[in-house]
């Protein structure tokens, strides 16, 4: 005896729905995939936590400056590749580019 489920023949006593094996599989398949961006995920986020560092130890060297000389340091991005500080008398003046605090980023 066949009956109708929907539009889809179905036998008598079988339901619709995935196996376990089916289901084990696509586990399987899913992991190993994750796997694989995990691993290539890991590339990409060593270069960006050396810039980091790179960026924090100048903005560390421009703060010392700064008390060092009480004078206001600025520090802004020249291009997208280059950060410059720029030393004035207060944080309202416009003040020069100090060229002993550049960072050149990779």
């Amino acid at each position: 005896m066949i009956l109708l489920l929907g539009s889809i023949p179905v036998k008598a006593g079988y339901e619709r729905g995935f196996t376990l094996s089916e289901l084990l599989v696509v586990l399987a398949c899913t992991s190993i995939l994750i796997g694989l961006a995990v691993v290539n995920l890991q590339e990409l986020v060593r270069p960006a936590e050396g810039a980091a560092a790179q960026v924090a130890g100048f903005m560390k060297k421009a703060r010392a400056r700064a008390l060092s000389t009480t004078s206001a340091y600025t520090v802004s991005p020249s291009d997208s590749t280059t950060l410059i500080a720029t030393q004035s008398t207060s944080c309202s003046v416009a003040g020069a580019v100090d060229n002993r605090l550049r960072l050149e980023l990779e």
